[in-house]
């Protein structure tokens, strides 16, 4: 009787590997049998049939992808990573040489626009200085404390503040490991973006896996070794190292989705004849609003991403639609839906519904939050600029508040050249709105891990304030969560 066996596979091909999944399924061979007889032809027949021909899609989840994605704007990385089944990490906006990684600037972009990103580059580059000098002012060194942690703490802080002066036109990356299933629907959702940047993106994650030969870093390692090997044989062992693209099959007809180019224009124009024409209220930061039924919340989501109102304004208005004011709607949003399209976020239901208005920068922290379905309205200069706590009351105030009408001056003088890629001069210091629908668990989890001293001061307070609306909400579930005052805040404790 044979005996348990577990064991880890490593220098497999993504695209192999995921055929040797699938084919170990199908026979007695053991995943190591498997995986060793294939081939890059055998592999690539396979797939044809199975994947494509046949639709078995979930063989696709078994080949994961590792990519770096550099020198892409932050709003262009926001947009990559919004993928609930997504592993990686982005650039933190701490300690990061920005001038040295410069900001992205559209092909047709007026001189207006290279002038206001530097003004803005230099003014977060001057609130550093100050900010730095401040905290070593206001927060000796304890005797206990060893410099270099101190500095590292200091630093981090003022970085938390200066942000805000940083734009969605600044260049970071990020390191991503996905399926190909995910980084399919990835490459066909940024590909039907209005953002060029967005489009030739997606261009390029679909080259870069299916024509661009991978980095092998263990072909690498091994040519090391081989140095010493004399020719002609060391030639021959190398021609066999030679590095192939990760994903040539299943990516490669990744294409953009004409679904998701049409369907929030349609959902606008009902929109505009059923919304009210008011402002937004946004008096508070953080709205707990109670799942509708089913319907009623698909409708309010739909309405809420294609305007700037808040959720609970325009559930309170789907709530005196009629039926078939409903339907308009939800024939806006899925009469062109093709059969492979993926259903809108509108769709994905769950019992609790966050409207939250806080600055882009904290926005980006709570974006990485995987188990929340997120819709985020389109950036605006209408929110305002958020003030960051450590600045509250003091001198900096003013000039810091002076110069975010500016910038959003700058912002919306631009439209006349672009009423889209304007908003990369928009600051992370501004406001947007997103809804973050979740379970109880979830929302545990984010109120106790964001709430943490050393965390940002931005979503720390949104953390409470999630706590405080759900308590109030739901005042029997307070015993079970866990939540630190944003009160206690000692930036050196980190």
């Amino acid at each position: 009787m044979k005996q348990r066996r577990v064991y880890a596979i490593s220098g497999v091909a993504p695209e192999r590997h995921a055929y040797a999944m699938a084919k170990y399924s199908r026979s007695a061979e053991s995943l190591a049998d498997s995986a060793r007889e294939l081939t890059g032809d055998r592999t690539r027949k396979f797939l044809n049939t199975m994947y494509f021909k046949y639709g078995h899609a979930s063989i696709a989840d078994m080949a994961h992808i590792s990519l770096g994605v550099e020198q892409i704007s932050l709003w262009a990385a926001i947009a990559l990573v919004d993928e609930q089944l997504w592993d990686g990490q982005e650039r933190s906006t701490r300690y990061q040489p920005f001038r040295e990684t410069g900001f992205y600037t559209p092909a047709d972009a007026p001189c207006d626009y290279t002038d206001s990103a530097e003004w803005l580059m230099m003014r977060y580059e001057a609130t550093t200085e100050h900010w730095l000098a401040q905290l070593q002012e206001q927060y000796p060194r304890p005797d206990s404390m060893k410099v270099a942690d101190y500095e590292a703490a200091i630093r981090a802080r003022a970085f938390d503040i200066a942000r805000y002066y940083l734009f969605l036109g600044v260049n970071t990356s990020v390191g991503q490991i996905t399926s190909a299933r995910v980084l399919e629907r990835q490459v066909a959702r940024l590909a039907a973006e209005p953002l060029p940047e967005l489009r030739a993106l997606a261009v390029d994650l679909k080259k870069a896996v299916t024509e661009e030969p991978a980095f092998d870093l263990g072909a690498e390692r091994l040519q090391a070794l081989l140095a010493p090997v004399p020719e002609p044989q060391r030639s021959m062992l190398l021609a066999q190292l030679q590095p192939e693209p990760l994903a040539p099959t299943l990516i490669k007809y990744a294409d953009p989705s004409p679904y998701q180019q049409i369907v929030w224009s349609d959902v606008a124009a009902v929109a505009r004849e059923l919304l009210p024409s008011v402002l937004p209220d946004n008096a508070r930061a953080v709205v707990l609003t109670a799942e509708q039924n089913p319907i009623d919340a698909a409708v309010s989501a739909l309405l809420y991403q294609v305007s700037d109102i808040a959720y609970h304004q325009i559930a309170e208005r789907v709530a005196d639609l009629t039926a078939a004011e409903k339907r308009d709607v939800l024939e806006a949003a899925l009469a062109k839906r093709g059969p492979h399209a993926e259903w809108l976020r509108a769709f994905q239901g769950a019992p609790l519904a966050f409207d939250i208005l806080m600055d882009i920068g904290g926005y980006r922290d709570l974006h990485r939050h995987r188990r929340a379905s997120q819709i985020r309205q389109a950036f605006t200069t209408r929110h305002g600029a958020a003030v960051p706590e450590p600045m509250r009351g003091t001198a900096a105030e003013q000039r810091y508040l002076a110069d975010m009408q500016k910038a959003g001056e700058y912002v919306d003088g631009l439209a006349k050249w672009d009423p889209v890629q304007a908003h990369y001069l928009l600051p992370l210091g501004y406001r947007c709105r997103a809804l973050f629908r979740m379970d109880l668990a979830e929302a545990g989890y984010i109120i106790r891990l964001r709430s943490r001293e050393g965390g940002h001061f931005s979503y720390r307070s949104v953390a409470h304030q999630m706590y405080e609306a759900l308590t109030v909400r739901y005042p029997e579930f307070a015993p079970y969560l866990t939540v630190t005052d944003p009160s206690l805040d000692n930036p050196l404790n980190r």
